[in-house]
């Protein structure tokens, strides 16, 4: 989700913003310092809350800002151009605000992950392999697919609209089995 929001958001920013070095190098940033940041949150969220309880309010929160983003998307970067005419930090501000909260959310999630997966510390190395690798595969998946074939698809509004929904349902089944 996180790198198909990345791609879309190169179609959010180029109609007000191009889509030059600048906005690339925007977008490209802002998810790398929302996914450390979201590391590093999630980590210690996961460690002082164990069980999914965390994992679910980080998937809570990422789909709600992803379905605003559907909305509202356009507008905000209407502003934010109105207000940052810099052509570097008009795209870092916008897709800071549009685009960081569900990445610092969605990175969040790895971490929570690993706390509910590893039981045995003699297999924490192999299960954080696999956990970054699947990681990996979904960032491939969701790169390639977005730009390839579900953004042509779908159009952009609709794919949005569609990463929010799997995202909710997503934090509804972990909702549940946290609390059950």
């Amino acid at each position: 989700v996180v790198m198909a929001l990345e791609i879309l958001g190169s179609r959010l920013l180029a109609p007000i913003f191009g889509n030059s070095l600048f906005v690339w190098g925007a977008l490209i940033g802002v998810i790398l310092a929302a996914m450390s940041s979201g590391y590093a949150t999630g980590g210690w969220l996961a460690d002082r809350h164990p069980g999914g309880v965390v994992l679910a309010w980080l998937l809570l929160l990422s789909g709600l800002w992803t379905f605003l983003l559907a909305g509202i998307g356009q507008p905000v970067i209407f502003k934010v151009s109105a207000w940052v005419q810099d052509p570097r930090w008009g795209p870092c501000v916008a897709a800071t605000v549009l685009l960081g909260p569900p990445a610092f959310c969605l990175s969040g999630t790895l971490p929570a992950l690993l706390r509910l997966s590893v039981a045995d510390l003699g297999y924490v190395g192999r299960q954080t392999g696999r956990m970054i690798a699947m990681s990996t595969v979904g960032s491939l998946i969701g790169t390639w697919g977005t730009a390839f074939y579900l953004l042509t698809w779908m159009g952009g509004v609709a794919l949005v609209t569609l990463l929010a929904a799997i995202q909710l349902v997503l934090w509804v089944l972990w909702w549940w089995y946290a609390v059950a």
